[in-house]
C-alpha cells in the first residue's frame, strides 16, 4: 500500500476542513447548551425533578445538565 496519495494536498484540505467543522459544531453546541441553562428553562420544565435531585445534593443547574444529556437522544 503506497502512502503518498493518501497525504495529497486534497486529501489534507479535506481533513482540515471537516475537523474546522467538528469544532464549530462542538462550540456552538456548548455555547447552545450554556444558554439553555442560563435562561432557567430547564428549572421550570423539570420543576418537579430538580429540587428533587438537589435534596440528594445534586446542584440544581448539575441536574439540569442531567436532564439535557437524558433529552438529548
Amino acid at each position: 500500500m503506497d502512502i503518498v496519495p493518501a497525504l495529497s494536498a486534497g486529501f489534507l484540505m479535506s481533513l482540515l476542513k471537516a475537523e474546522a467543522i467538528l469544532t464549530a459544531n462542538i462550540i456552538g453546541s456548548l455555547a447552545a447548551g450554556e444558554l439553555i441553562l442560563a435562561s432557567g428553562v430547564l428549572e421550570r420544565l423539570f420543576r418537579p425533578v430538580v429540587p428533587a435531585l438537589s435534596r440528594r445534593g445534586i446542584d440544581g443547574r448539575i441536574a439540569a445538565a442531567m436532564l439535557i444529556a437524558l433529552g438529548s437522544p
